[in-house]
């Protein structure tokens, strides 16, 4: 079964949303979970699920704009009939880079 160049840009399409969101997750959680430990062991003893959980959502909301602005190109070109080989190597190399930082 073959798929046609409109179905396979869709689906590209379908795993970039996938990665932005893991990323996002990604990033946020390691953002607080470094922040954490830069406390003081008896400020840390305060921190429980419930505040890590919402730490990690907040930070999410911030890190998501800069995740779109960088993938925002890559998505426009997949939307139209555009060379978007480049564009994708490239989100790809950033998103490598931020993951083994």
């Amino acid at each position: 079964m073959t798929c046609s160049t409109e179905e396979f840009r869709q689906a590209l399409s379908q795993l970039l949303a996938v990665c932005k969101e893991y990323q996002a997750k990604a990033l946020a959680q390691t953002t607080v979970l470094k922040a954490m430990l830069e406390l003081a062991p008896s400020d840390r003893a305060a921190w429980n699920l419930e505040k890590v959980q919402q730490a990690i959502a907040t930070t999410k909301l911030g890190i998501e704009p800069a995740i779109d602005l960088e993938a925002a190109a890559l998505e426009q070109a997949l939307a139209n009939d555009t060379d978007f080989r480049l564009l994708l190597r490239s989100f790809v190399s950033s998103a490598k880079a931020k993951r083994d930082f």
